[in-house]
């Protein structure tokens, strides 16, 4: 009580979580293999704590080797599949609450406003994404393959916008925007050598991945922390471009 100089850091963090899950699974003689489920999900990070949010998915698989008319000997498994699914994402900790921080003023000790204001009504993003695609092995083991293409939508994206100095606070968190992730992705397995002295196993994996900002209500923005500064190159967040191009 007798300090000039005072600094206060202190850092707790409580979270809590709840939820339920529920899913069905009915499989017909490992041909026909459809999923359901639905998961609600509450936390007191959501402006609303008391409030759930329901995610549903679904799947269905066909294995068609399975079948009667089958009559390729040589693939021993082919399966076509698709799935639908939700989740979603968590506001950062602390977006929902107005913080403080300590402050000095001729030497007295205090706390004052940070320039963050907190929001009351936040809510996780939403993210919904469809795929599709196949598998495929030959009965001599030497090869199989995995293809899968997908398309991701994001909405009540998770943004923080500046507000008017006569609110008394420079930003804020809020839930605006959307955007779009879609891809395909390969996955192929050889053994080119297999017997009980030598075994030789090759993967080779493709991915590639596109995206676009599609409604961004605030000005377009450089990701902190990432890059080198615009006079070499930085990640930016823009209307109507990808979420991952570099710009300088």
């Amino acid at each position: 009580d007798q300090a000039i100089e005072l600094n206060v850091d202190q850092t707790r963090v409580f979270q809590r979580d709840r939820c339920f899950f529920l899913q069905e699974e009915v499989n017909l003689r490992d041909t026909y293999i459809i999923t359901a489920g639905i998961r609600a999900d509450k936390s007191d990070r959501n402006g609303d704590v008391d409030k759930f949010y329901f995610y549903p998915k679904a799947s269905v698989a066909w294995n068609m080797s399975n079948e009667n008319f089958w009559g390729i000997d040589e693939i021993s498994n082919l399966k076509l599949r698709a799935a639908f699914g939700q989740t979603g994402n968590l506001s950062t900790f602390g977006a929902k609450f107005t913080s403080l921080q300590p402050s000095n003023i001729a030497g007295l000790g205090g706390v004052l406003l940070t320039s963050t204001r907190g929001v009351e009504d936040l809510k996780p993003e939403r993210q919904t994404e469809i795929e599709a695609g196949f598998d495929a092995s030959l009965r001599s083991g030497f090869a199989s393959l995995e293809v899968t293409a997908y398309h991701k939508e994001i909405q009540d994206m998770l943004l923080q916008r500046e507000l008017e100095p006569s609110t008394g606070f420079d930003f804020e968190s809020f839930n605006a925007g959307s955007m779009w992730n879609r891809g395909v992705e390969v996955g192929l397995n050889l053994k080119p050598l297999n017997n009980r002295r030598f075994q030789w196993t090759s993967s080779i994996n493709f991915w590639k991945n596109w995206s676009e900002v599609t409604d961004l209500p605030v000005p377009a923005f450089d990701v902190s922390g990432g890059g080198f500064g615009t006079s070499l190159a930085i990640y930016r967040i823009e209307e109507g471009q990808s979420a991952t191009q570099i710009v300088g």
